[in-house]
């Protein structure tokens, strides 16, 4: 689809958050027909953005990509940087440890008290 120019965009290998899995897109299906009919309206994504920034994640509705949502803090290339390096030193699993270790920290949960309240609720 990306080939296409439908819809979200693309970044170079290793300097997306997907890659990560710190992001997903959705899509919504504007017909009701078999199948799915994307809708790539950013209009068809505006709960989505209203409710993935109530929880504090980041919709990306804020830069042109309405489908896409993700974990806060690891936006930009620069910002992915390190965890690129990261992986290619050693793994994925490690990046999670990162992860999960920074989420624990007391200036994560500062910087992010609607992601850390609302992962508390569910358990994590």
């Amino acid at each position: 689809m990306y080939l296409a120019g439908k819809g979200g965009k693309a970044s170079p290998a290793g300097l997306s958050a997907h890659n990560y899995g710190l992001a997903f897109d959705f899509v919504c299906d504007a017909s009701p027909r078999p199948g799915v009919q994307p809708d790539w309206r950013e209009s068809a994504y505006r709960v989505l953005g209203e409710e993935s920034t109530k929880a504090g994640l980041v919709w990306g509705g804020r830069f042109g990509d309405s489908p896409h949502v993700q974990w806060p803090g690891y936006v930009s290339a620069l910002q992915l940087k390190p965890l690129r390096v990261l992986v290619q030193q050693s793994s994925l699993a490690d990046v999670w440890a990162h992860l999960d270790a920074e989420r624990l920290s007391p200036k994560w949960r500062a910087a992010n008290p609607k992601l850390a309240a609302e992962l508390e609720r569910l358990g994590f």
